[in-house]
């Protein structure tokens, strides 16, 4: 306390005025300058009111400084409160982290998840990894590739294998599937996913390309390194040709620089034998692909249309799994109609064939929906006629006690009803059903009348009485395929059809040219 009083007691004191001529004044007077005499009287006096100021300030410097305590403590204590808050959720998320990563990859014994350490951008790619049993297809489900197909599981086999590392077999740092679309590159890719073994990460272009600056640097980082360590990997990139476009002078710099992380961490993987990653592309236009990246892509493969009718037979084998089929439907000979289609136009033959049954089964569906409405109003009647006959009974029998001698014939009754009903168009079932009832009440053969006017009731389903067999689709027959071969256009007539159309451009814009130089001369 001392050492702030003689800190701040002299700040916080009263300044003694000055006089003009710079001399310090006091209450008898001027101090002389240049160490003159003073007096000893008005020294003492100064001396004293010093000693009471500062006597006065010691409560006042001691509220400040608890003040000042207690205020550094609580931003202390803030900050490493929200520290430790911030680590308790950094663990939470690593532990969630791990376990998700545990349910996607459980034949993955080999990673030790439990030591692995993910920061927050690893653990935004994590969610992209996909899991072999969330996915059905398999390389047996896909036709028409021949060798092609083999040689694809040979590469990914020895990519993935540890025995084959250590004999020596490299994997390729990257694989590309070009081709014109649906022959079937995403298959191979699910295909790839599904039996390869290998951790498969589905990079979306969506999670790279973020709004703010350098977060896509960070997220293709976070894809290499989460690649790196759960390796053997395959990083996955559909339609890689809009993501490694040909750079040019006009592109943005962040664009540019993700690029540029993504080659460069690409080729730091290859000092890591022991631990392959694989990228692997697909693509419908391989011209449009960085030069760079396509260096990098040393496995290149054409995913073309089946050009024999065995190999479209082939497919149409396999799509024919998931469709009813009629006797005598001859695959051989849609085969050999369809040249030029790929595996997704054949896809889409065999749906437009399923179109004609599907609609008669559809109309099928309406009208027994109908008869079904008409059953259930008839037996609504019959119940509503059943109720109306026993109240008529009730009233008849009440009747029949007040006065004996009212009591009609029941058979004159009815006679006369159905001469009435004869007469009379009456608008609805329930109307009639009630008359009846109520006419049949009493005589010996009412139940008999009722049935021969209503018709019998319908049994429920729980006492047996619905035995129609379920309604069925028919299957597909030869009929319904040539139909569809009018609906469908192949891949390859598109393709021709817009080579045509490219090619009358041109043409058409050279005679634009050469009409116009003829004009200027």
């Amino acid at each position: 306390m001392d050492l702030l009083l003689d800190v701040f007691g002299p700040v916080v004191l009263q300044r003694q005025p000055v006089a003009a001529d710079g001399r310090a004044a006091t209450a008898d007077g001027y101090i002389p300058r240049g160490g003159g005499r003073h007096n000893t009287t008005t020294r003492s006096t100064h001396r004293g009111e010093s000693d009471h100021s500062s006597e006065s300030l010691r409560p006042v410097l001691l509220e400040a400084t608890l003040r000042l305590a207690v205020f550094v403590g609580c931003v202390y204590t803030s900050v490493r409160l929200t520290q430790f808050l911030g680590k308790l959720k950094q663990r939470e998320d690593q532990a969630a982290t791990r376990i998700f990563l545990k349910a996607k990859l459980p034949s993955r014994v080999d990673i030790e998840m439990d030591r692995l350490h993910f920061n927050a951008h690893e653990m935004a790619v994590a969610q992209d990894v996909v899991a072999s049993s969330d996915l059905e297809t398999t390389f047996d489900m896909i036709g028409g590739l021949g060798d092609l197909k083999d040689e694809i599981m040979d590469i990914v086999t020895l990519a993935c294998s540890r025995e084959a590392q250590l004999q020596g077999v490299g994997a390729p740092r990257g694989i590309l599937f070009s081709g014109v679309p649906g022959t079937g590159k995403t298959m191979l890719a699910r295909a790839i996913a599904k039996e390869s073994g290998a951790t498969f990460i589905n990079v979306r272009m969506g999670a790279v390309q973020q709004k703010w600056v350098g977060e896509g640097e960070k997220m293709v980082s976070a894809i290499f390194s989460l690649a790196n360590k759960l390796a053997p990997s395959i990083i996955f990139i559909d339609e890689i040709d809009c993501f490694m476009r040909t750079r040019n002078v006009v592109e943005q710099d962040h664009v540019v620089r993700v690029k540029t992380e993504f080659m460069t961490l690409w080729d730091g993987l290859l000092t890591e034998r022991s631990r392959p990653v694989i990228v692997l592309g697909t693509t419908n236009r391989p011209l449009d692909i960085d030069p760079a990246i396509l260096r990098r892509l040393p496995r290149q493969f054409v995913v073309g249309l089946p050009e024999t009718a065995d190999q479209r037979e082939q497919i149409l084998q396999l799509i024919a799994r998931r469709y009813r089929l009629a006797e005598g439907v001859d695959l051989g000979w849609v085969a050999a109609q369809t040249e030029g289609f790929s595996g997704s136009d054949l896809d889409a033959l065999f749906q437009a064939a399923q179109t004609v049954p599907a609609r008669e089964f559809a109309r099928a569906l309406r009208e027994n929906a109908r008869q079904e409405r008409a059953q259930a109003q008839a037996r609504a009647n019959a119940a509503a006629a059943a109720a109306e006959a026993e109240e008529a009974a009730a009233r008849r029998e009440h009747s029949s006690r007040t006065r004996p001698a009212a009591n009609l014939d029941a058979a004159a009754v009815l006679r006369e009803t159905v001469v009435d009903l004869s007469r009379r168009t009456m608008g609805a079932a329930r109307n009639v059903g009630r008359m009846a009832a109520a006419a049949a009440e009493g005589h010996p053969q009412g139940d008999a009348i009722l049935r021969a006017i209503l018709g019998p009731a319908r049994p429920s389903a729980e006492e047996g009485g619905d035995t129609r067999p379920a309604l069925q689709m028919r299957g597909i027959s030869q009929d319904d395929f040539r139909a569809a071969l009018d609906n469908v256009r192949p891949t390859g007539k598109w393709r021709e059809a817009a080579v045509a159309f490219a090619a009358a451009r041109m043409a058409a814009a050279a005679a634009g040219r050469a009409e116009q130089r003829r004009t200027q001369e």
